[in-house]
């Protein structure tokens, strides 16, 4: 088999492949992805010369070749068959993951299970580690939502000071307005989400909602982002208890 990433091919049987996947969730517990991590774990070796140099030089350049293939990102990236040109199951193709293939570590060298300290004789064991992200669907990655109260319509008082002695409680008004703040934000995938309407909408003070748009974030392999967070504020009173039934997540 065959492992290749972009246009460097690492010779037939050069290296194994450790392929693990994990699921990306929204803030819902909803799967809305998997990233992929791939491992590559190998021996490069260089036909033996009669001139130790000779051969130390030759393993010199086909390093320097690999490590000059993996500096890189956003390349395609996969198992092979021995032909070098059918893929297996393995393979990513970097446009169509979320941000690209990334080189997560370059060649990085090892000592081998060898006998003799033959490493850098005319082998030298390596690993790499690519990684990439692939997101399905679209909609809400995240919500939340709070209604706070203020007051229960009760008499409106207050202590008057005095010169001399404690102050004296004055009872202002017989009844008052309850206030209602509705608060939440939410993150949409692609898009600004639409906001949720006030759950008392007949007694919002207009004048005093607040919408507020963050700058997109994340991303994709195509530089367009991937998350919009939007926020909001409203504000009501009444002059009487309003029947809150909950929020209701989109």
């Amino acid at each position: 088999m065959i492992f290749k990433y972009g246009n460097y091919a690492h010779d037939n049987c050069e290296c194994g492949l450790r392929v693990a996947a994990s699921a990306i969730m929204d803030q819902y517990r909803r799967r809305i992805g998997t990233v992929f991590e791939y491992t590559v774990v190998g021996v490069k070796i260089v036909p033996d010369n009669p001139n130790p140099v000779t051969t130390k030089a030759a393993l010199t350049a086909a390093l320097q070749a690999m490590e000059s293939a993996y500096s890189a990102d956003n390349l395609n990236c996969g198992l092979y068959l021995p032909d070098g040109t059918t893929p297996t199951a393995h393979t990513l193709v970097s446009a169509n993951t979320f941000g690209g293939v990334k080189v997560m570590q370059p060649p990085t060298y090892i000592d081998g299970p060898w006998t003799g300290q033959i490493e850098y004789l005319n082998r030298r064991t390596y690993s790499i580690v690519l990684r990439a992200e692939v997101r399905t669907g679209s909609g809400y990655y995240g919500y939340k939502e709070r209604l706070t109260v203020r007051g229960n319509g009760g008499v409106k008082w207050r202590y008057s000071p005095r010169e001399i002695g404690d102050a004296q409680k004055q009872d202002l008004q017989s009844t008052t307005t309850i206030m209602y703040v509705q608060e939440g934000q939410a993150i949409g995938r692609q898009a600004y989400p639409a906001v949720p309407a006030p759950v008392f909408p007949l007694y919002e003070h207009g004048e005093m909602r607040e919408l507020a748009y963050d700058s997109p974030q994340d991303l994709n392999a195509s530089g367009n982002p991937e998350m919009y967070p939007i926020s909001w504020r409203y504000v009501m009173e009444a002059t009487a208890s309003q029947s809150f039934l909950g929020f209701t997540p989109p």
